[in-house]
């Protein structure tokens, strides 16, 4: 009866530290393969082999849960905010009512291109000229590509352009190189901030 105890003490006691470092390996693990699946080994109950003994012997299940990795610095936003955004500052940007330094803080390196939003805000064609955006497509994370056209007059005068927009520090941006690049459509000589 003695021996009957112990082993029984000895099973409960060895569950229970199974346990208890079950639970601790339920930690953070890294793995080299994130994507494997997590696999699990089912508890089984074998008899003892002594034969006083009718305590059960318990195996303790295993599982190996797949690592979880950081994700990048950037920030997913739903698709559907994402392009309704990209339209409404794309739109915002380009429209001729918009003051100057709201346009600096939609365009992507706009102190670096204040001065030439302020030449292309003396340009008699600026007071007529606005965009409609057609399509969004995102590209990444952080960028899209925009097509939409360009009215003059409530007229489509450039139809399907195609520019960049991109996201800096949580907002949509009109990307710099397509600015530049509309910009020095009807430029004479260089543009400040466009290299």
């Amino acid at each position: 009866m003695i021996h009957q105890r112990k082993t029984l003490h000895s099973a409960v006691f060895v569950t229970t530290v199974c346990a208890v470092l079950l639970i601790a390996g339920c930690g953070r693990r890294s793995s080299s393969n994130p994507t494997t699946p997590a696999t699990t080994t089912p508890a089984t109950t074998t008899p003892a082999t002594t034969a006083n003994s009718t305590a059960p012997t318990v195996t303790m299940p295993t599982t190996i849960a797949p690592a979880t990795t950081a994700s990048p610095t950037t920030t997913t936003q739903d698709p559907a905010k994402a392009k309704a955004e990209i339209t409404a500052n794309w739109e915002r940007f380009f429209l001729p009512t918009t003051a100057i330094a709201d346009r600096v803080a939609l365009l992507e390196n706009g102190p670096a291109l204040q001065q030439a939003l302020e030449l292309r805000a003396t340009d008699p064609l600026q007071a007529q000229a606005s965009a409609v955006v057609k399509s969004v497509e995102l590209t990444a994370p952080d960028q899209a590509t925009v097509t939409y056209d360009v009215l003059l007059n409530g007229v489509v005068a450039l139809p399907d352009s195609q520019g960049i927009s991109v996201r800096r520090d949580g907002v949509w941006k009109v990307g710099a190189e397509s600015f530049c690049a509309l910009i020095s459509l009807g430029a004479t000589g260089p543009i400040p901030g466009c290299g």
